[in-house]
């Protein structure tokens, strides 16, 4: 069920625990682990809804360790760093440990399963009528109506675009504050019948990527990837010289740029031997 977004993760807690009064609450502590879309995330949040019983509260509470919190979003906007708890309601309350009901989490669900029943019915309706009376498309787009304003309004509280600075250059990335907003992504490219989305690497601009993994848009396309990699590869050449003379090993390099051996030994002495040529043709 779920589609290739290509954006920055929302953030796992690291610890969470379930109250006696069905509260869940969330710890979030350095270093930070990122998550991001896999199959079977949505399907069984899908199933959350069912009735309230002890097994149930247990599933949702293993869906929240594995998953994160469906509100809490526990990094600072600009920064990235994790909030501090500085006893203040809202700072606790972003993190998270303010605590989310289970109760929220079962409606959250329940209204997820119905949006997505409307989407379907639509559908039916459109397809089976060649042309729709005045009084079918009044409900057909009144259902629209409520779909669109419920999932915009959780899309606007969780995924936001964001200027980041990207080692040389700006770039524009898409952020996914909390689980609700990696969930509502889901269902809008399922309702839409769209296959994935990304912000363009290079201008920014929001495209389609057809079910595949892609960060430039058609306009940017191969030239961009082409220039990122290149820009890369100078850096990671430039980087490496820099630890070899600093007294690095080429073992040591490779490890730390993640390269193989051989590469790092071609850009360190390739570059030696064209200045030992040059030497010896001003010698000439």
């Amino acid at each position: 069920m779920e589609r290739p977004v290509i954006a920055d993760g929302w953030v796992r807690p690291s610890k969470v625990e379930l109250g006696a009064n069905g509260v869940l609450r969330y710890h979030f502590n350095a270093p930070i682990e990122r998550l991001r879309p896999r199959p079977g995330m949505l399907e069984e949040f899908l199933r959350l809804a069912e009735v309230t019983n002890g097994k149930s509260d247990e599933r949702i509470k293993e869906y929240a360790a594995r998953w994160g919190a469906l509100h809490a979003a526990p990094l600072q906007p600009f920064s990235q760093e994790l909030l501090l708890d500085n006893g203040g309601t809202f700072d606790r309350f972003l993190r998270g440990q303010a605590g989310e009901s289970l109760e929220l989490w079962r409606v959250t669900s329940r209204e997820m399963n119905a949006i997505l029943a409307v989407s379907a019915e639509t559908k039916e309706t459109l397809a089976a009528q060649k042309r729709l009376s005045a009084k079918i498309r009044r409900e057909v787009e009144a259902k629209c109506g409520q779909v669109m304003q419920i999932l915009n309004s959780w899309l606007f509280a969780s995924v936001r675009p964001q200027l980041i600075w990207n080692e040389d250059r700006w770039a524009i990335r898409m952020r996914i504050e909390n689980l609700l907003g990696a969930l509502t992504l889901q269902l809008i490219l399922m309702v839409a019948r769209k296959d994935g989305m990304a912000l363009c690497n290079s201008c920014g601009a929001l495209f389609e990527t057809d079910g595949k993994r892609k960060v430039y848009c058609a306009g940017c396309g191969r030239e961009a990837a082409l220039r990122a990699a290149s820009r890369k590869r100078y850096q990671a050449v430039r980087q490496a010289r820099r630890m070899y003379d600093q007294g690095h090993s080429i073992e040591e390099i490779a490890s730390e740029l993640d390269r193989p051996t051989g590469r790092v030994r071609g850009w360190l002495f390739r570059q030696k031997r064209r200045k030992s040529n040059g030497e010896k043709t001003r010698t000439k």
